[in-house]
């Protein structure tokens, strides 16, 4: 576990139990290492980063990119449902503990929210997202909304 704190720049997301468990892998959107574990359900940037836009990452390996910048409005029911409103847009994230993902919403550090593959809770890790459902013409299929208009 000290070897953790040796690292030179902190781990993002949320912290592995061993090495084993590590996958070291490029982000896109910046230059920064991101290490990822495979149970991971959220990332966070490091607080030197400037960050614009946050994932949605469906179990089906659909992405959604939603910007900081349609001002949402996020609300935690329990610590087991996040409702994140915005202009056209309604997600609800289902799971257990989600109250360090709406305080990492909050200060515009997430970078991606992502569902669990399995659908399974194993009690294991500390935040578990189960689903996450998105609703809105903004997150439409230009030919989706032209179907909902026929």
């Amino acid at each position: 576990m000290n070897d953790f704190n040796n690292e030179k720049k902190p781990l993002r997301g949320a912290f592995p139990r061993s090495y084993q468990d590590i996958k070291e892998v490029r982000s896109s959107s910046a230059s920064s290492k991101l290490f990822e574990n495979p149970a991971q359900h959220y990332a966070i940037a490091s607080d030197d980063e400037i960050i614009k836009r946050f994932k949605l990452v469906l179990r089906s390996g659909e992405v959604y990119s939603v910007p900081y910048s349609l001002l949402p409005v996020f609300m935690l029911l329990g610590g087991k449902e996040l409702i994140i409103k915005a202009y056209g847009v309604h997600v609800t994230i289902k799971g257990r503990n989600l109250n360090p993902i709406e305080e990492y919403l909050s200060n515009e550090m997430l970078l991606w929210i992502k569902e669990s593959p399995s659908g399974k809770d194993d009690g294991k890790i500390n935040v578990y997202v189960s689903d996450i459902l998105i609703q809105g013409k903004a997150m439409k299929y230009s030919e989706d909304i032209q179907n909902d208009e026929t």
